[in-house]
């Protein structure tokens, strides 16, 4: 007799990679008699794909370490972004861990979370930029940071360094934007000055975008909860906006053979 399934999900559907050590712990359990499908952020609601997360956890037997072990093996793409970027104690904790995800991802019912564009919500860090005081836009749906090209022209006068941008920008319905240069300069929040690589390019509206590619390469943490950003070891206050205007889903190119470093403790 075949195994019951439930709707989206497959009893063989057995997450393909695990580290060693999460392998030997995982080992120790029950086999799962349903798992739930990869999670990626897009295309499904997060409240919907959290209760058959549940119902499968029920149906399993997991308690809440197994729940954390294997949530975030079921977590990819820009979930996995957001994943990443949460603090190391709410990935430590079930309760936690659900309800900050819940938070970046969808609306909750709070004044802070409310905006006239369901599902959106602006997250803004302030610093320099160029020697150029900013707020800057944290968008973990972006691959790659951004300076808008007239920032540029006001903070270096038109003369700063540019080098070619070997890849190619596009929105998410595929058209394609156009990329002046990579700009290499320094991003200063209080004390902590880091150095940083933009894309110079026309957006609108003129925002400086931090894309996932500095959460990645300084292993930057939001924590929505206590509303600041952990960066190399500094706590950095960060500001929630509800009525802001959605800048476009900015999808960087790499050429052929390059990736994006990936990092999450």
């Amino acid at each position: 007799m075949s195994e019951p399934q439930l709707e989206g999900v497959s009893g063989s559907n057995i997450v393909p990679m695990i580290d060693m050590e999460t392998s030997g712990q995982l080992n120790a359990a029950p086999r799962p008699v349903f798992m739930p499908e990869t999670f990626t952020g897009t295309g499904r609601e997060w409240s919907d794909w959290a209760d058959q997360f549940e119902m499968a956890a029920g149906i399993n037997g997991w308690d809440d370490e197994l729940k954390l072990k294997f949530m975030s093996l079921l977590l990819s793409g820009r979930a996995r972004d957001i994943y990443c970027g949460l603090s190391e104690e709410a990935r430590r904790n079930f309760t936690q861990l659900k309800a900050a995800m819940g938070k970046c991802l969808e609306p909750c019912e709070s004044t802070d979370w409310n905006r006239s564009q369901p599902g959106t919500v602006g997250v803004y860090m302030f610093g320099k930029v160029g020697g150029v005081e900013t707020r800057l836009l944290v968008d973990t749906g972006a691959q790659v940071s951004i300076v808008p090209k007239q920032f540029w022209l006001e903070a270096t006068g038109g003369v700063g360094e540019l080098v070619e941008y070997n890849g190619s920008l596009s929105v998410a319905n595929g058209e394609k934007m156009e990329a002046v240069g990579q700009w290499t300069t320094i991003c200063q929040f209080d004390s902590l000055a880091v150095v940083m690589d933009f894309v110079v390019a026309d957006i609108n509206p003129g925002e400086v975008l931090l894309g996932s590619d500095f959460l990645v390469k300084f292993g930057a943490k939001l924590d929505l909860g206590e509303l600041c950003c952990y960066l190399m070891g500094k706590k950095i206050v960060i500001q929630l906006q509800a009525d802001f205007q959605v800048p476009p889903l900015i999808i960087g190119m790499l050429e052929p053979g390059s990736s994006l470093p990936r990092h999450c403790d």
